[in-house]
């Protein structure tokens, strides 16, 4: 009745309640689950800065029980974005006990079920049958789901990630090839000036992290876009005539290694995923130099902060009784 009425759009949470509800039993004459999952995310952003982790955890949740193993990836990394923006507090407790359970069941067990469907089969048919795990793009979605994490971790006075994430990090990334891994091109983002945190430390929301947000278009329609991953282009586009230009075609266009080449690009964000950008797409998985880097302090830490004494955000509005899935 409040969904008819109109009284629910500007609350994602509600939306994504109601959408919980009519995928365990659907209403005639009422929009799919999957449509408010994404009008919850449309509403988060619209009315609250895309400050809200919830409505991507419904959605990446629907996917996840109907194994959607891509899309579920995706949410789940598009979570890890918005959470990048804050720093851990104890406050946090239910929040960190969402992601964690994430991290080391929902996910792994998600890629555990992929690759076993995918060996099934391929036994039965007898051939070989492209899956979830050899693409990508589901690579580069786990990458920046962890870079998330990480970025939430840095700068907080509690640290997030232990040897129980690492653990489960190296399971997961075991769980793809490592030709699959060697094409996500992986490049870290450059240290914000000290004018750049000057001017954002300015910022009315004290405990938001300084620098530009990486996800601001809350005029953006569902489904959320990716955040970080981008298609690489096989080349700059048509080169011009060489009798109109002669040789200067080749100095603007593109390395020949890079044209080549087709794949997801990642930005790394974290300082933690940034030290293990040769690591991750090695093609062996050195776990003991990972767990290591995983586990390590955050590099954040070390550096100086202007501010006297840090504080603490808190993000009442994150915070509800977590979900039974």
């Amino acid at each position: 009745v409040l969904y008819d009425l109109g009284h629910l759009e500007r609350y994602p949470m509600a939306l994504g309640n109601l959408a919980d509800l009519e995928e365990l039993e659907p209403t005639q004459r009422r929009p799919d689950p999957l449509m408010l999952y994404h009008k919850a995310i449309g509403a988060a952003k619209k009315f609250y800065q895309n400050e809200h982790i919830y409505p991507y955890m419904y959605l990446a949740a629907y996917h996840c029980r109907n194994k959607n193993m891509k899309e579920a990836l995706e949410a789940w990394a598009d979570t890890a974005t918005v959470i990048q923006d804050y720093n851990y507090c104890r406050e946090d407790e239910e929040i960190y006990k969402d992601f964690f359970d994430i991290a080391n069941d929902m996910l792994p067990n998600l890629l555990k079920e992929t690759g076993n469907l995918a060996e099934s089969t391929d036994a039965e048919k007898g051939e070989v049958v492209s899956s979830a795990l050899q693409d990508p793009e589901c690579f580069a979605h786990l990458l920046r789901f962890y870079d998330g994490i990480c970025k939430w971790e840095e700068g907080s006075l509690t640290p997030v990630l232990h040897v129980g994430w690492a653990t489960f990090l190296v399971q997961s990334l075991g769980r793809f090839d490592g030709q699959v891994r060697q094409k996500v091109t992986l490049v870290s983002r450059e240290a914000e000036s000290n004018e750049d945190d000057e001017q954002s430390s300015e910022d009315p929301r004290e405990g938001r992290r300084r620098g530009p947000r990486r996800e601001s278009k809350p005029e953006e329609p569902p489904p959320p876009k990716k955040v970080g991953v981008e298609r690489r282009r096989a080349s700059a586009g048509p080169r011009p005539e060489r009798d109109e230009k002669g040789g200067q075609e080749e100095e603007e266009g593109p390395p020949p290694a890079m044209a080549l080449q087709e794949g997801p690009v990642l930005t790394f964000q974290s300082e933690k995923m940034k030290g293990m950008k040769e690591l991750l797409v090695a093609a062996k998985i050195n776990s003991s130099a990972i767990k290591l880097q995983l586990t390590a302090q955050s590099q954040v830490q070390m550096k100086k902060q202007k501010v006297s004494s840090p504080r603490d955000y808190t993000l009442s509005f994150l915070k509800r009784q977590r979900k039974t899935l």
